[in-house]
């Protein structure tokens, strides 16, 4: 949203900034759901993002203070280098919404992810959205890693709206890969 008389939103406070800069992102976890089901009440967004050392200093740039908690660059540079499961927050503090920033370099779906990205035109500009298969695999990680049903009734929302188009065989291939079958078994409607 781009009118001072308008609340800031999720995209407009860090999805269009980080569009802006030229990073290969994706929006991910409920906002990516919603964009394939129905709206529900979030907080966050989930942005899975390449980020290569060289970039760290672009997320101080983007979300500055006061405005914004950005962590440290060393403290960004230590989630980039992790082979997996990196992650940092930034919080717009006016509001206390944030995004959750998933550092992609090394993840092996989101070379895929990227290829097969949707384009939203908002009211802000251009956003990269992960395709569904993507959205459902990860929020069947996260289910798997901590519980919370509000992944599975994602993963059911969009398979109702989407239905067949939602088990594409790449899908079907991933949950075996990643050994996601039961998870899989629970998140059908």
């Amino acid at each position: 949203m781009s009118s001072s008389a308008q609340e800031p939103d999720l995209l407009s406070l860090f999805v269009h900034p980080v569009h802006h800069s030229g990073l290969h992102y994706l929006v991910g976890g409920s906002v990516a759901a919603m964009h394939y089901s129905e709206p529900r009440l979030t907080v966050d967004v989930d942005v899975p993002v390449v980020v290569r050392r060289e970039d760290i200093p672009v997320f101080s740039r983007l979300f500055a203070e006061p405005d914004y908690y950005c962590p440290p660059p060393e403290i960004i540079e230590i989630e980039v280098a992790r082979e997996c499961g990196g992650h940092f927050n930034v919080i717009h503090v006016p509001t206390g919404l944030k995004a959750d920033f998933y550092p992609s370099n090394r993840h092996p779906l989101f070379a895929w992810a990227w290829e097969h990205k949707h384009v939203e035109n908002t009211e802000g500009g251009k956003i990269f959205i992960a395709p569904p298969e993507y959205v459902i695999l990860w929020k069947l990680m996260f289910f798997r890693e901590g519980g919370g049903e509000k992944h599975l009734r994602d993963i059911r929302r969009m398979i109702e709206v989407l239905g067949t188009e939602a088990a594409t065989g790449f899908l079907q291939q991933q949950v075996a890969d990643l050994g996601l079958q039961a998870q899989w078994q629970q998140a059908q409607p």
